[in-house]
């Protein structure tokens, strides 16, 4: 079947971004790059354990609140970096 991306809006207090998203239907996250998080004025409202494939369990700050447009729904949106 392949990889499946849809174009979508991002909004965050400050301003929003169009993105490409790869679909993931067992994604419990939105994923977007740290530089964006940041131009949308997104804050960290919580830390969240994660375990990557490898086994490997890291900690996080850099879960926020999402707003999509297009759907008017909210989510969390996580911004997962080396270096936390």
């Amino acid at each position: 079947m392949g990889l499946v991306y849809v174009n979508g809006i991002v909004r965050g207090p400050v301003g929003e971004e169009k993105l490409s998203f790869l679909i993931d239907s067992g994604a419990a996250y939105t994923v977007i790059p740290s530089d964006v998080w940041r131009r949308i004025g997104l804050k960290p409202t919580r830390e969240h354990e994660f375990i990557l494939a490898d086994g490997t369990i890291i900690r996080r700050k850099g879960i926020g609140m999402l707003y999509y447009p297009a759907t008017r729904r909210r989510t969390y949106a996580g911004n997962i970096r080396r270096g936390g």
